[in-house]
């Protein structure tokens, strides 16, 4: 089935929320470039939520994928109201890690060394979903999934939710390393009617 959001045909996948997921753009891919930004604005007031599929995602060593947000378009960039608990490689003892008035969402959980011996730190894939952005007076929350694949063979996975403490309509994402460029990745956007 094909639904037409802008007057391009585009893949509705069914079973997703009741009006299915909905492929927004063509898949942005990394480079060595420092981040993958995301352009929202033209589907805010069509779509309450976004779900952001990415794969291959590769950050130095070291290093944490984040994702930021912006109210106004990508001019700035929200650095310092993300509120979560996180689960997965990196976290304490009982497993989860609480963070409050962050910089990003960290989707990676933890920095990739817990298994790595240098060179490259491998490749993250998952998911991020943004919901109730269809209303600017609320406070837009976050749920990922990803999990990190080590070139020395082990696996990791993060599981987190949180919300961005800040009311505000999202209409643009940006996925980024905290340290140094974006090696390669992909990032497909989807809107949930």
């Amino acid at each position: 089935m094909f639904i037409v959001p802008g007057g391009k045909p585009q893949r509705k996948i069914a079973g997703i929320g009741s009006g299915g997921l909905v492929k927004l753009m063509p898949t942005a891919r990394a480079l060595n470039v420092a981040a993958i930004d995301v352009r929202l604005s033209k589907f805010t007031d069509k779509y309450s939520s976004f779900y952001f599929v990415m794969s291959n995602m590769q950050t130095p060593l070291d290093a944490f994928l984040q994702a930021l947000v912006s109210g106004d378009g990508g001019v700035t960039w929200n650095t310092t109201t993300y509120s979560h608990v996180v689960s997965g490689a990196g976290c304490s003892a009982t497993g989860f890690a609480q963070i409050s008035g962050a910089a990003a969402v960290d989707l990676s959980g933890a920095a990739l060394t817990s298994y790595s011996s240098g060179g490259d730190a491998g490749a993250i894939g998952g998911n991020l979903r943004i919901t109730n952005n269809d209303v600017a007076l609320q406070y837009p929350k976050t749920f990922w999934e990803t999990s990190h694949l080590y070139y020395t063979g082990a696996v990791s996975g993060t599981i987190g939710a949180g919300f961005v403490a800040t009311a505000m309509k999202i209409n643009a994402v940006r996925f980024k390393s905290n340290s140094g460029n974006l090696t390669s990745g992909c990032v497909t956007v989807y809107g949930l009617t």
